[in-house]
């Protein structure tokens, strides 16, 4: 079970961000299925995806507040987990590399919270299932 982190600059993560800006929710052609946290007033705060290509859940942070963006995450396998972004608002893209089985699936919730551990303050609706092999609805 192999589980690393890597952080992808601007530059290197031009298929979410350009400019600053967030690229589009993924079409499944992409092998992406993307969810965004918002604000109360309706500005998007954070986003999260799973790439079924390379099993990778993206985290990024889209607004300066002190909050960091979290990926919660949990297989139709019942293994789960949680992929942070305490960069800090647009300046990076957090990549968690996983190793899922091919023929399994994954629910996410995009939510916002202070700290590591802290009460989640704002969540997405749940995407899933996404299958684990073409990151696509199932």
């Amino acid at each position: 079970m192999r589980t690393s982190t890597r952080i992808a600059t601007l530059a290197g993560a031009s298929t979410l961000v350009v400019g600053g800006l967030s690229a589009p929710q993924a079409s499944a052609a992409m092998g992406e299925t993307c969810r965004t946290v918002y604000a109360a007033s309706g500005a998007a705060i954070g986003r999260g995806c799973f790439v079924g290509y390379g099993d990778d859940i993206t985290v990024q942070d889209l607004k300066a507040d002190g909050m960091r963006v979290v990926v919660k995450w949990q297989t139709t396998n019942l293994r789960s987990g949680t992929c942070h972004n305490a960069m800090g608002a647009n300046n990076f893209t957090v990549i968690c590399d996983y190793n899922f089985p091919e023929n399994d699936y994954i629910y996410i919730r995009v939510c916002v919270r202070k700290g590591e551990n802290g009460t989640d303050q704002r969540c997405s609706a749940e995407a899933g299932p996404i299958s684990i092999s073409s990151g696509e609805y199932a």
